[in-house]
């Protein structure tokens, strides 16, 4: 049954992509969503869409590369597609949040908080003291 569903999907892809990308959701679209949910957990919600919508966009792309046999499944090839998609995002992700040191002598600027507020401090001391002259 699989098989049959598998083809039909394959055949749509190419014929009338917009109704293969169709049925291939309505079959693998809960586990390549959990798929992708588990991989990319700690990313916004529109990540993990995206990722979805990737993987599906890439199935329509490399239809031709898939070659049907007993050992290679339709379904694996959409799982494969989904979790490498989802490990792509969150590398790039992760490279695009890093957070960049910037030494404040970098730029130019000297702030020492811990200065100012003794300052500030010493300030009201000083005035006190002279008003209670």
């Amino acid at each position: 049954m699989n098989a049959f569903k598998d083809k039909k999907i394959i055949s749509l892809l190419k014929k009338s992509p917009e109704d293969g990308l169709s049925l291939a959701l309505d079959i693998y679209g809960g586990a390549v969503k959990t798929i992708c949910k588990n991989i990319l957990y700690d990313c916004k919600y529109e990540d993990i869409e995206e990722a979805i919508s990737d993987t599906f966009f890439k199935l329509w792309q490399n239809i031709d590369n898939f070659k049907h046999d007993k050992k290679i499944t339709l379904k694996g090839y959409i799982y494969a597609i989904a979790r490498n998609t989802a490990l792509d995002k969150r590398r790039k992700l992760k490279t695009s949040n890093l957070i960049l040191l910037i030494e404040e002598d970098v730029l130019g600027v000297s702030i020492n908080m811990e200065d100012d507020l003794a300052k500030k401090i010493n300030n009201k001391i000083i005035y006190k003291t002279i008003d209670n002259m």
